[in-house]
């Protein structure tokens, strides 16, 4: 084997080298972004059940303070709350607390059946437990 030989396979055997690299890169590449996104939704999930959290502690807030007014209306008790209010206020309550689970839902990858409410992966066509049409 000449020197021309010899350079002719260390370029061949670098060049193998240097491809293999590249793949090799493209792949840890590829973990770090799922890695990332992966920890985005994790970040966006615990978020939305801080959130859910938060908002049943008001919620709870508010049922105390309906049944200490709806006490009161019924002890002849003076009261300055109206309880329409409360009531709204905790309808609005619950609808908030609705969407942010359904943000979770779709954080999963899910989504809920509007028939019977199950959840199922976003690429079904069809609810599994009921089979009403989704989407």
């Amino acid at each position: 084997m000449d020197s021309k030989d010899i350079k002719d396979k260390t370029d061949e055997i670098f060049e193998k080298a240097k491809i293999g690299a590249g793949i090799a890169a493209t792949a840890v590449g590829d973990f770090a972004k799922s890695a990332g996104e992966k920890a985005v939704n994790v970040k966006n999930t615990a978020s939305v059940n801080f959130h859910i959290r938060s908002l049943n502690n008001e919620l709870n807030d508010l049922y105390i303070k309906l049944g200490k007014t709806a006490y009161d209306i019924h002890s002849n008790i003076e009261t300055e709350s109206i309880p329409a209010e409360i009531i709204n206020t905790i309808n609005l309550t619950l609808e908030e607390i609705e969407k942010f689970k359904a943000q979770l839902v779709e954080l999963r990858g899910m989504t809920t059946c509007s028939k019977c409410g199950k959840e199922s992966p976003n690429v079904s066509e069809f609810c599994p437990a009921c089979g009403e049409k989704l989407g």
